[in-house]
């Protein structure tokens, strides 16, 4: 054969070889574009879903108990009344709307997300507890009316157990979801104990959160923190000193949270599952003691601090920003 007419051969095979190459793209493409065409539907139609309306079942100070965080009054019912099928209910309802792109009311929540989003196959994530009212201390920058301090609320606090109860009992709540406790000061709910327990005994593998100020030492979070279950804890201390500690929070009780804090990282030293954080919320009463408070935090070895701004001061003052400024630094520098 000829030079020129091999040539002539290998030009053709290699475009057959190119439309064959051209053909099985083209098949692929088609194959790709038909299965992702659900997909870019759901990307291109507008949803929304908010962590809370899907997973969490959230309670209130008043003992109400709703599904929003913001808890708008007709998202909640009090406890008195309260009928786990009508939430459920209720729930997928919101749930449909925020599917279909209705955000309706929560319009503007930070706790909404737009996009599409897969439901957890559990009904419960999260079980947010809060009794307010219950409380040894009376900071200056508390939320709850001070009359509502005085109202122990122990029936509702059984009611709410015995709906913990029932969640549990029919396993509605996943066993590597989680609990928090908060208040006013969870380990004053005379239901604590028992209420730590059931869950517990429920799952092992949940993560619980306590929210405490700290002033009392629960011998039933000492023993969670020494097993095997994640446990975080966000203590409240909010002062440098014992002056300013007694000015803020109400009570003489600085030296004591102090030596319960300690004793807290002592044991999470030897159990590392625990991680404990400290909040300072910077106000008039403080603004000059964060230096002393970070000093002794660091003399702790504590990892973690939090600090904000007294979300109930009607302006927020040039001093409160340089204040709030420095803190950044001196955290910094006390590390």
């Amino acid at each position: 054969m000829k030079p020129f007419e091999n040539r002539n051969q290998n030009q053709h095979t290699n475009q057959s070889n190119c439309a064959n190459l051209f053909n099985q793209f083209c098949i692929s493409l088609n194959t790709l574009k038909d299965s992702f065409r659900p997909r870019l539907f759901l990307i291109k139609k507008k949803t929304y879903w908010c962590h809370y309306i899907d997973n969490a079942l959230i309670t209130s100070y008043l003992g109400r108990v709703g599904f929003c965080r913001p808890f708008l009054p007709h998202r909640s019912t009090d406890i008195d009344s309260f009928n786990l099928k009508d939430f459920l209910k209720s729930r997928a309802i919101k749930q449909n709307e925020l599917k279909k792109g209705e955000c309706g009311d929560c319009c503007g929540c930070s706790f909404l997300n737009v996009g599409y989003h897969d439901k957890n196959e559990w009904v419960f994530n999260s079980i947010d507890l809060a009794f307010s009212s219950f409380c040894n201390l009376r900071c200056t920058y508390c939320y709850i009316p001070k009359p509502d301090l005085a109202i122990k609320n122990y029936d509702k606090e059984e009611k709410m157990f015995s709906l913990i109860c029932e969640i549990l009992d029919h396993q509605l709540l996943n066993p590597y979801g989680s609990v928090s406790f908060s208040g006013g000061e969870p380990t004053l709910m005379s239901s604590f104990s028992k209420t730590c327990r059931k869950f517990f005994d429920y799952s092992p593998n949940l993560t619980f959160a306590f929210i405490t100020n700290c002033t009392i030492v629960s011998k039933d979070i000492v023993e969670i923190m020494k097993t095997p279950s994640k446990v975080s804890f966000m203590i409240s201390i909010d002062s440098g000193n014992e002056d300013s500690y007694l000015k803020i929070k109400g009570k003489p009780f600085f030296q004591h949270v102090m030596r319960n804090l300690q004793y807290y990282l002592k044991i999470a030293e030897c159990y590392p599952n625990n991680n404990i954080r400290v909040k300072y919320i910077l106000l008039p009463e403080n603004l000059n003691d964060f230096i002393d408070f970070l000093n002794i935090m660091a003399g702790l070895k504590l990892e973690t601090v939090y600090f904000d701004l007294d979300a109930n001061l009607p302006t927020i003052s040039d001093e409160m920003i340089n204040a709030a400024i420095d803190f950044c630094i001196e955290a910094k520098n006390a590390v």
